[in-house]
């Protein structure tokens, strides 16, 4: 059993990618809406109620996890640490919404610390690579291909090695287009995600990765679950054959997007624990992953974000700040975080 260090991206029951804005600016389409309720007459939230919902269910939990976090940085024993614990203090502190009746809120300012394992910066994070790929995965130059659901696996780690492993896998996968049998693969999303054995502490970096290959994928060119054991064990100079797992996907679909727009660290994997393992796990961590960017694009899929997003990384939190001036005349509404109780406040209004 794993402590599984991964996101919890937005899923649906049923979904269509699309680029219509829901909850923070993550684009997608709701299950149809019957005709017979399409008819009956509905009350629309208001605004300010929306941000409330959207503050007490989304914001206020990982906030609160988040001073967590920057109490165990003041207690590790880190270089910097304390300057990091005043980031993730001083991050989403303040959020400022721009609202209009019957007019999606939209949030226009906030402060994000960038410290890997802060969790309302992953939570976004998540978000942000959600929404590209969401758009990506819906262009037809991608759509006109099959795709396939890709993992590669090796051994577990001790802590002391989780950076030389993930340093291995990143030159691995470099190394994967080289070899003959990946011509028919034309573009992917990869991502890193780690695992950690709570019974020997053991670390379990691996890659998901989606695929995008030809129409005649399976009648022309296939390559089989060993061919891909041969492969991995090729790059990563293993003298073993690892856990490999790949899959067709029938139909690209959020749920499909949000498996590889993850957290690469679960924060319940470090935030659950007692403060002196949290500060353990945390010292293992953070020199680590700091600075590391764990979501990569190749291919068609890097031509389609060069021409969609600016070629800007998927994983950017900037692009959840809605700055298109649009909403230049709205009303703007300002909330800061209370310490002491521990929700958002509203602090004033203005145009």
């Amino acid at each position: 059993m794993y402590d599984t260090i991964i996101i919890n991206a937005p899923q649906a029951k049923s979904i269509t990618i699309s680029t219509a804005k829901l909850a923070d600016n993550v684009g997608i389409t709701p299950d149809p809406v019957s005709q017979d309720s399409a008819n009956i007459p509905t009350t629309q939230p208001k605004p300010e109620e929306i941000i409330k919902k959207r503050l007490k269910e989304q914001w206020e939990p990982k906030k609160k996890d988040n001073v967590f976090l920057s109490n165990i940085y003041i207690a590790a024993d880190m270089a910097n640490s304390k300057n990091k614990a005043t980031r993730l203090r001083n991050c989403a502190r303040w959020l400022e919404f721009a609202i209009a009746e019957s007019q999606p809120t939209k949030l226009i300012k906030t402060s994000s610390c960038h410290v890997r394992l802060c969790p309302v910066c992953q939570w976004r994070r998540s978000l942000a690579t959600f929404r590209t790929l969401a758009r990506i995965y819906s262009s037809p130059p991608v759509t006109r291909h099959k795709h396939l659901f890709l993992t590669l696996t090796q051994r577990n780690i001790p802590p002391a090695e989780l950076g030389a492993e993930l340093n291995r896998i990143s030159t691995a996968w470099s190394r994967l287009p080289r070899r003959k049998a990946m011509s028919c693969v034309k573009g992917y999303t990869k991502t890193v995600e780690i695992t950690r054995n709570p019974k020997t502490g053991e670390y379990h970096p691996h890659i998901h990765a989606i695929l995008s290959v030809p129409q005649s994928y399976g009648r022309k060119e296939y390559i089989t679950r060993r061919k891909w054991q041969e492969l991995w064990s090729d790059v990563m100079r293993l003298d073993y054959l690892p856990e490999v797992h790949v899959k067709a996907i029938k139909k690209i679909t959020g749920k499909t997007v949000a498996e590889v727009a993850k957290y690469s660290i679960k924060p319940a994997n470090y935030l659950s624990k007692t403060p002196e393992l949290a500060a353990q796990i945390v010292e293992e961590l953070d020199s680590v992953l700091d600075g590391k960017r764990f979501v990569s694009l190749g291919g068609i899929i890097a031509e389609e974000n060069k021409r969609i997003n600016n070629g800007k990384n998927p994983e950017d939190l900037e692009e959840l700040v809605d700055a298109d001036g649009d909403w230049i005349e709205w009303e703007k509404v300002v909330y800061q975080y209370n310490f002491g109780s521990g929700v958002y406040q509203r602090l004033s209004v203005y145009v």
